[in-house]
This record gives C-alpha cells, sequence and structure tokens, in this order.
C-alpha cells in the first residue's frame, strides 16, 4: 500500500527516508515516510 503525493511547484532535494506531513491550518493530518 502507498500514496502518490504530487506538488504543484517543483521540490528539490526530496530523499528516501525523510517525512511528508499533512496540514490544515496548525492541524495536522497525516503523514508518512517517503520511500521513492
Amino acid at each position: 500500500t502507498g500514496m502518490y503525493v504530487s506538488f504543484r511547484e517543483p521540490q528539490s532535494a526530496i530523499t528516501e527516508g525523510q517525512f511528508v506531513a499533512w496540514y490544515h491550518d496548525d492541524e495536522l493530518l497525516g503523514s508518512g515516510v517517503i520511500s521513492k
């Protein structure tokens, strides 16, 4: 299982093992570890 994340603007220096997090205002909606 997994999830794909896309960005409106190009991102740099994203590497495997880093975390991604989703916020709405100050509320954390979810997070995960980048695998690819």
